[in-house]
């Protein structure tokens, strides 16, 4: 636990510090639930944990009001290289349409699953 805390405490970029927002990827969905138990018991609000598919994140807010988010992945190989694939097509098309690209849809279903299970 000491080195997600040591590592958010570093991890302030000076993006983040422009934005407000700090995020912060951990080692795993493992040590991300170990961070919202700690940061919980802090007495501090969790959202979270979230899947967006190929990874899982918790949300709360620091003592100087700025989001942090924790990251975990948990995407297999195989999403991975697909993303890795699609992702010049996925460019060009919001380059050209500004909307979304609909190449990783499969990744919403995976969230939209494991939601529905949760709920």
């Amino acid at each position: 636990m000491q080195s997600t805390i040591e590592a958010f405490e570093r991890g302030c970029s000076r993006a983040a510090a422009m934005t407000g927002s700090r995020q912060v990827k951990v080692a795993s969905e493992d040590e991300l639930l170990a961070a919202k138990a700690h940061v919980e018991a802090e007495g501090i609000e969790v959202l979270g944990p979230t899947h967006h598919g190929i990874f899982k994140s918790i949300y709360f807010f620091d003592p100087n009001g700025h989001r942090v988010e924790l990251a975990a992945d948990i995407g297999t190989d195989e999403q991975y290289a697909e993303l890795k694939r699609v992702a010049p097509m996925m460019l060009d098309e919001w380059s050209q349409t500004k909307k979304a690209p609909r190449h990783a849809d499969w990744l919403h279903a995976l969230a939209r699953e494991d939601h529905a299970k949760q709920g």
